[in-house]
């Protein structure tokens, strides 16, 4: 079994996601960031993101500090508009 019907679904789930969210972190991502945050801090670190989703929470990381985030991600479409995002920060 292929990863496109996990994508496709996660393609869809992105789409709308964003749009309920205007692109800020919420719920789970926001507790995961403070998290994170709390318990080793995100200044200067290296981060990777797995299941990155359209960027929010990789863009979020790197205002609170981090110094690098690598996203990644099963679903084009969030990729595209993880990119997307990262263009314009």
């Amino acid at each position: 079994m292929g990863t496109e019907p996990i994508s496709e679904f996660f393609d869809h789930e992105a789409c709308c996601r964003a749009r309920r969210h205007g692109g800020e972190v919420s719920g789970v991502s926001k507790r995961l960031l403070d998290l994170l945050e709390d318990a080793a801090g995100l200044r200067e670190r290296s981060v990777l993101e797995l299941g990155s989703g359209t960027g929010q929470l990789t863009v979020a990381m790197l205002r609170r500090g981090a110094s690098t985030v690598t996203g990644i991600d099963l679903s084009p479409r969030s990729v595209e508009m993880a990119r997307g995002l990262a263009g314009r920060e």
